[in-house]
């Protein structure tokens, strides 16, 4: 079975990280919706005394195949690094996702980064790491038919780096997406807010308005998806039940509806 270790990124926001340092929920979303098919592990960088050596310890002890990087803009050149240190270990491959790698993805794949990125999943993730990991356990993997996924390629086997985008992937129905795999956290402690552990929930996803300031039009398009009140309550539950005190909404727009 592959085995698939999802990182988010060590670098903070310093001033929300006074008040609140609060887990990715991406990757435990990503995690919820693949551990069928694979051994995931997930873990935050932030809350690692050491997280270049955390990820060394992490990929020779659970011999990990695949290693997802989340990332935003600022983070980027940090889980860079993080790549770099992947790259140490041969036949483990590279996805970067977020919403760096989902804007920038021509940027990257244009830079001499990509020597050490093997893929970019752009847009929402959890059906299309699914698909990843499903072709990467065939005997002959053809990415070619994975949405949303730009991957390296040698072009025309001279050795020559490229890489090719794949056509988008229509927005998800979250009617389909499972609950976040909180217990795959191998760092669990560290998260808090306003002085006590905390968990992050989405109830919705998208906004409608076009503010010059926000880049999520450029993600999920001027689009709003909500979750029935029935998950959002479910997936609280779940957060409790991880040992959450407070619970953090990172909807885009939260009062949209």
């Amino acid at each position: 079975m592959t085995s698939v270790l999802l990182l988010a990124s060590p670098d903070v926001q310093r001033d929300f990280d006074f008040v609140a340092r609060i887990p990715n929920l991406g990757i435990t979303s990503i995690a919820g919706n693949i551990n069928d098919l694979c051994d995931v592990k997930v873990a935050d960088l932030n809350v690692a005394d050491d997280p270049h050596e955390f990820v060394r310890r992490t990929i020779e002890k659970y011999h990990v195949d695949l290693v997802g990087l989340s990332c935003m803009s600022f983070q980027y050149a940090g889980m860079l690094e993080i790549a770099k240190i992947v790259a140490e270990y041969d036949n483990v491959k590279v996805v970067f996702g977020g919403y760096h790698p989902t804007l920038e993805y021509k940027e990257i794949a244009g830079s001499p980064d990509l020597a050490y990125i093997d893929f970019i999943m752009r847009g929402e993730g959890e059906a299309t790491f699914r698909e990843l990991v499903a072709t990467m356990s065939l005997p002959d993997p053809q990415y070619d038919g994975v949405l949303g996924l730009s991957y390296r390629e040698n072009k025309d086997g001279d050795g020559t780096m490229t890489m090719k985008h794949n056509p988008p992937r229509p927005l998800l129905d979250l009617s389909e997406i499972r609950l976040p795999d909180r217990g795959a956290r191998l760092l669990k402690k560290g998260f808090y807010g306003f002085c006590h552990t905390v968990d992050v929930v989405e109830t919705s996803r998208g906004c409608t308005q076009g503010c010059k300031f926000c880049s999520i039009d450029r993600m999920y398009g001027r689009s709003f998806r909500t979750y029935t009140i029935e998950r959002v309550i479910e997936d609280i539950a779940d957060a409790k039940a991880h040992g959450a005190q407070n619970i953090f909404f990172v909807d885009d727009n939260i009062t949209l509806n």
